[in-house]
């Protein structure tokens, strides 16, 4: 295998995506549980590798993205689907148990479904630029600036919550203790942040013509 390596990313079924450390035009490699490559998903105007992330979607397909404004939908053997412009610099991707995937860049995260389509843009609740975006738990997800606390949203784009205890710094772990999960942040390592799941029930949604996770 030619070119530098950043990092590798675990997908499903013991495939890997290998990153590179970047260049014009770097391409990334999926590999097979044998460590065979199978196909690479190029199209990456990137001059960074660490910009550059790759990940396996629930419908099989492979999602990659960049330093650019888009994302870039795969089919299982590396075909391009489509490039989704998410408008600006891509900042992060994360991705929900309900199958739908949020992607922030700019003041505002986007959120789509399975299929890449757009469902719903959200804007940062001081139009900040949104530096970083979390997967917190299940169907939520967390957004930061380098000015206001995080916020805690559900996978409709709802604001849950302004997590006021952890200024505007990462999260480092979240635990669930019975009723209550509890939320460590990096500026305080020793404290909690508790809130009950009830406050935050998955919302069962029409879509498709009949209710389901979506």
């Amino acid at each position: 295998m030619s070119g530098e390596i950043r990092r590798i990313i675990s997908l499903m079924d013991g495939r890997t995506a290998v990153i590179p450390k970047g260049g014009d035009d770097p391409k990334i490699r999926i590999l097979d549980n044998n460590g065979e490559l199978m196909f690479e998903l190029g199209e990456n105007k990137c001059y960074d590798g660490a910009k550059l992330s790759a990940a396996e979607l629930s419908t099989g397909n492979f999602l990659s993205w960049g330093r650019d404004c888009y994302l870039k939908l795969w089919d299982s053997t590396g075909n391009l689907i489509k490039k989704i412009d998410n408008r600006h610099f891509i900042r992060g991707v994360v991705f929900l148990e309900s199958g739908r995937f949020v992607a922030a860049s700019g003041n505002h995260f986007i959120i789509y479904n399975r299929e890449g389509e757009v469902l719903k843009i959200v804007r940062d609740v001081e139009e900040n630029y949104i530096f970083r975006i979390q997967h917190l738990y299940g169907n939520f997800f967390i957004t930061s600036d380098l000015e206001t606390p995080p916020n805690l949203w559900d996978h409709d784009g709802e604001r849950i919550s302004t997590l006021t205890e952890c200024d505007n710094l990462e999260i480092l772990k979240v635990e669930q203790h019975n009723d209550k999960l509890h939320i460590t942040c990096s500026d305080k390592p020793f404290s909690f942040i508790s809130f009950r799941p009830r406050q935050i029930k998955t919302k069962v949604v029409v879509y498709g013509g009949k209710g389901e996770l979506c």
